[in-house]
């Protein structure tokens, strides 16, 4: 739905909830992240002879610290000759071997570490939960995606467990990506398809968007909310359901709509009935807010009545009847989304590079009626036909 962004450039702040633990607890994390990223920046080492390689990685279970860490930069130096070994040490039956294997895969081949996370966030050994944690940063989304699938077959409650490690792994990424998105052309308006991008990752993602769409206060919890709704994986409504309770503005109507859209419409009716009041009221520009809120929910039914009933009560702008057409096309309604669009055209619409993008208008575009009426109309814009909607069909 073109002309009216809810989003724009922000930026970035990664917002981390804070976790209250032990004073123990916090100087093993101190000591667990500060070995690591010590170690990830040494990387001069002249390489242990292969010979040497399976004591280095036994000593990773030596009870005393300068030794273990000693290993650990050596066995980091020697490249992915290593690997096999490390592999056997991440599996083993010492948490400090294990630890330190995890440190070390990390940094030469991040998806291996992926496959053995997951046995060290279960331990019950604190030094390799929070070397867990500390890994978990490093691994990116494809360490992340090797992680959930070697956890595939856990109960739920342990999946459950997993859920801050998929957070720290995708985070960054998933920020980036969310960042991107909102500095695109495509946040001028609100569609479907905006957050396709992040949705082709994968359920992967969810606990990142989620932790993200929690915390009102994140530059881009609105946006995250929005890309689960595109995501659909019914594990964020407990997320979505934070972000309406105690988030404003767009954030809690984004919320509500994603909500729905997962099958949860208690605060879709909420939002849905506070605006019925206010066009009642006779309030103009809570239509278009309202119209907004359905496309973003995608009930374009509901949208089309908004729609047709403010052109109705105040006459209808160009923008307006491109959105009716929007609503229209959305239901394959092609004939009179046509006629909609013409309407708004004539009214001086020219955003021909939005009606390029605009998701809701995708069955519209395949129309050829409207393929050789927008390349008349708009030659500069319309040079060629879409390759991925020529040959199109009208009803």
């Amino acid at each position: 739905m073109p002309g009216h962004g809810w989003t724009g450039m922000k930026n970035t702040s990664s917002n981390q909830y804070a976790t209250p633990c032990s004073i123990f607890a916090a100087l093993a994390l101190i000591l667990v992240s500060t070995a690591f990223f010590q170690v990830s920046g040494q990387q001069d080492n002249e390489p242990a002879q292969a010979a040497d390689l399976e004591k280095l990685v036994i000593k990773l279970r030596s009870r005393f610290h300068a030794e273990r860490e000693s290993a650990v930069e050596t066995l980091s130096a020697s490249g992915k000759t290593v690997v096999n070994l490390l592999e056997k040490a991440a599996d083993s039956e010492y948490p400090h071997e294990q630890a330190g294997a995890l440190r070390v895969l990390c940094k030469i081949e991040p998806q291996k570490a992926g496959e053995f996370l997951y046995k060290a966030v279960l331990s019950d050994s604190i030094t390799l939960r929070l070397t867990a944690m500390s890994v978990a940063e490093h691994l990116g989304i494809t360490g992340a995606k090797k992680l959930l699938e070697k956890a595939g077959k856990l109960s739920p409650e342990k999946l459950k467990a997993l859920r801050p490690v998929l957070a720290s792994a995708c985070m960054k990424e998933v920020e980036d990506l969310l960042g991107k998105i909102a500095g695109s052309p495509s946040s001028g308006g609100v569609f479907y398809g905006q957050y396709g991008e992040a949705a082709k990752l994968g359920s992967v993602i969810e606990p990142a968007l989620s932790k993200i769409a929690a915390n009102p206060s994140h530059s881009f919890a609105e946006e995250a909310a929005a890309a689960l709704s595109e995501l659909g994986d019914k594990a964020a409504i407990p997320a979505l359901k934070k972000a309406f309770l105690f988030g404003g503005g767009k954030l809690r109507e984004t919320a509500a709509a994603a909500l729905h859209i997962l099958g949860e419409d208690g605060p879709y009716k909420a939002i849905v009935a506070n605006y019925r009041k206010m066009c009642h009221e006779g309030d103009s520009s809570a239509y278009n807010s309202f119209s907004l809120f359905c496309c973003r929910a995608r009930d374009y039914a509901l949208g089309e009545k908004i729609a047709r009933e403010y052109i109705k009560k105040f006459g209808g702008s160009g923008i307006d009847h491109v959105n009716l057409a929007c609503f229209l096309s959305s239901q394959n309604k092609i004939k009179e989304a046509f006629e909609e669009f013409v309407k708004g055209v004539e009214k001086g619409y020219t955003n021909m590079e939005w009606v390029k993008i605009d998701g809701e208008l995708a069955n519209l575009r395949k129309s050829k009626q409207f393929q050789d009426y927008v390349r008349k109309k708009f030659p500069e814009a319309f040079k060629e036909p879409d390759k991925t909607e020529e040959n199109g069909e009208d009803e």
